[in-house]
């Protein structure tokens, strides 16, 4: 079960922006983290058992709302879930806000046929008719066999059909789910440290199997990177290729086996700045110079602040941190940024 606060990479937020008109006064608001919910008395949560859904401010009590609606009340027993709805609504009349509505989907009226083409030609064709059926493809297409027994172009054609299609199924496919389609569909940037190190992890394997000289071909793929980055990022056209050629390699050296390990499928490290994280730039998530996204609220965190405060001289005031991490260099971000990832572990 999952609300805003343990939803740690807004990627379920993002949905609910897409599916629900997101008042003015939650757009502007910065909503509470993972550390001060833990500061919280279990009174100010609608699931007060679970410590989850806070209720503490205006804005947050609508978000817990939306959350409460979109994922998490089928999975309630009926009793417990009318005493939490009760909760929420009791909540939203002494704020006064509108309690939001999820959005009713019909189920695809038809079949769905999701195609594998290569070089334009299909290959084969998959039908699907329920949510379930098309979240299990979703997930084998970007997460499963099919990274690694699909050629790049096959997978990245399919992530591009289920993604128009999501709707179609009540937008099934979500969260961390809906992060991997979208960079198995290519649909995004990468930083052009990120996309060196994907094509050097392969160069290691590459020339223990078959010599320096046979790694060394994948410098062009590093000139590719370096000639076509702007300000540091890898535009998609040039991923495309680096995709397509990390893949090839993969499959040769027959390091598949490694995803989720030691390597991760090339479109994991290449397109690591989304469609997804730019929709929420602005809203909720600042874009560090690393290309990592991290949300507005956590950068704000105290301890974040007096680390950044570290590498600019001084704690930026609160609501300053994004402009003060404006200032810091990629490496100097990528610091700030595991930072952030060890206190959200913690």
């Amino acid at each position: 079960m999952i609300d805003h606060v343990t939803d740690t990479n807004h990627a379920n937020l993002y949905n609910i922006t897409r599916d629900m008109e997101m008042p003015d006064f939650v757009k502007e608001a910065s909503l509470i983290d993972k550390d001060r919910a833990s500061l919280l008395g279990s009174n100010l949560f609608a699931d007060e058992n679970r410590r989850l859904f806070p209720t503490q401010s205006k804005a947050d009590t609508w978000v817990s709302a939306a959350f409460y609606e979109k994922y998490a009340k089928a999975q309630y027993e009926e009793k417990e879930a009318a005493r939490v709805k009760s909760r929420l609504d009791d909540m939203c009349a002494f704020w006064g806000v509108e309690y939001p509505q999820a959005p009713v989907y019909k189920e695809a009226s038809s079949d769905v046929r999701i195609s594998y083409r290569y070089d334009g030609v299909e290959q084969n064709s998959v039908t699907v008719s329920t949510k379930e059926q098309f979240e299990k493809l979703a997930s084998f297409v970007s997460q499963g066999e099919g990274a690694v027994n699909l050629p790049w172009e096959m997978r990245r054609d399919a992530a591009r059909q289920m993604i128009d299609k999501n709707a179609s199924f009540a937008n099934v496919v979500a969260g961390g789910l809906l992060t991997d389609l979208h960079k198995t569909a290519g649909y995004g940037v990468g930083s052009i440290q990120t996309v060196s190190l994907a094509i050097k992890k392969r160069q290691v394997f590459m020339q223990k199997e078959f010599g320096k000289e046979a790694s060394d071909n994948l410098n062009v793929l590093l000139e590719l990177a370096d000639t076509t980055e702007v300000s540091g990022i890898v535009p998609p056209e040039s991923l495309d290729k680096i995709a397509s050629a990390l893949d090839a390699v993969d499959k040769v050296l027959e390091i598949t086996y490694k995803y989720g390990s030691t390597l991760t499928p090339p479109e994991d490290d290449l397109f690591t700045f989304t469609v997804l994280d730019a929709d929420m730039l602005g809203k909720e998530a600042v874009q560090l110079s690393s290309g990592q996204t991290v949300s507005n609220a956590l950068l704000n965190d105290y301890a974040v602040r007096a680390f950044i405060g570290e590498f600019v001289g001084g704690t930026p005031e609160k609501g300053m941190a994004k402009e003060a991490a404006a200032k810091l260099t990629p490496r100097q971000s990528a610091t700030v940024y595991n930072m952030i990832q060890q206190r959200q572990a913690s």
